[in-house]
């Protein structure tokens, strides 16, 4: 008795993880294996209709089954929960997720086939979300990979993960740059000329890696970035392509507030099923800030906030934490 306890209307759990533990060491390995293939049957017959509501508990326990010999059907629920954390910005639980992807096929001696290069591009952008210092080299990794098996479109989606709404590479290592650079312009090459989203995501990108060769071949290529965005671009990728932008004219001598005014204006503007977490009124509240505009800078922080606390990933919440100590200071506090 109360060994178990309701967690929802349709799901029980343990009353104390010793609880589970206890009973786990009473189990054989093989059992263990059938229980964990026992839950995700469960699951999928009495959650029929809405397992995207389970993802999670379906690769972990799919994953842990895996051994019984259905690894395709771990691999798919973890690619599948991996996907869901990143609409919902929750990159550390993508990341996970991503991880036994990798682990799962190289266990399975397929760590060189297209499979492996798309889940190693979807790794390294979830790694630079979270400024894991892996995700470049892991991102390279897979477009090496996409290369080799002629997936042109892996080598583009491999340049854009280089993007990040907030620039956070100070001190890049050379040969790294040289090989981020390589890997946008063979990408814009792949694309061709004409506008697209992957063509303004992968010029705002290619800005963001040539931040010490000149004012005005940044600001050109920015320039470029936006039209295009704004001529083609969804308004979930605009927001993301002028909010990199406002950071990186941050020095350019224009209205440091356009951009990132209207970056957040933007971000509002979109309905709730095309938001996830945004940096654009952090961005605003840091030019409202430098420029002495105090009462509207912690009005930007306080909506950031809301948006922060919807979010799962400890990076929004740190650069919260971060942002109103430097009010803080600001206002003598």
């Amino acid at each position: 008795a109360g060994l178990l306890e309701e967690a929802d209307a349709s799901t029980g759990r343990f009353s104390h993880a010793l609880v589970r533990a206890s009973l786990l060491e009473e189990m054989s390995t093989r059992k263990q294996l059938r229980l964990h293939a026992a839950i995700v049957d469960a699951i999928e017959e009495i959650h029929a209709g809405h397992l995207d509501r389970h993802l999670t508990q379906l690769a972990r326990h799919a994953t842990e089954a895996a051994a019984t010999g259905d690894v395709d059907k771990a691999i798919h629920y973890s690619r599948l929960a991996a996907a869901a954390a990143a609409d919902s910005a929750a990159w550390a639980d993508c990341v996970l997720h991503l991880r036994q992807v990798v682990d799962l096929l190289e266990d399975e001696g397929a760590a060189d086939g297209e499979s492996y290069a798309e889940v190693l591009t979807r790794l390294g952008a979830a790694l630079g979300h979270v400024q894991d210092p892996s995700a470049d080299e892991v991102t390279l990794e897979a477009a090496r990979l996409a290369r080799a098996a002629g997936r042109g479109d892996l080598v583009i989606e491999s340049a854009i993960a280089f993007g990040r709404e907030v620039p956070s590479r100070s001190g890049e290592d050379p040969a790294t740059l040289r090989a981020q650079v390589g890997l946008l312009e063979e990408a814009l090459t792949t694309i061709g000329p004409h506008d697209s989203s992957e063509r303004a995501l992968l010029l705002i990108n290619l800005a963001g890696t040539r931040q010490f060769e000149g004012w005005k071949q940044r600001c050109d290529l920015v320039d470029d970035a936006v039209a295009m965005a704004r001529r083609c671009c969804s308004r979930r990728q605009l927001v993301r392509i002028v909010s990199q932008a406002s950071w990186l004219l941050g020095g350019s001598g224009r209205d440091p507030l356009a951009l990132p005014t209207e970056a957040a204006s933007l971000f509002d503007d979109l309905d709730r099923s095309e938001r996830s977490a945004s940096w654009a009124h952090y961005a605003l509240a840091n030019f409202q800030l430098a420029s002495g505009d105090l009462v509207n800078a912690e009005r930007s922080l306080e909506r950031q906030g809301e948006l922060v606390a919807q979010a799962s990933g400890p990076l929004y919440q740190a650069w919260q934490a971060v942002a109103e100590i430097g009010l803080a200071t600001a206002q003598g506090r």
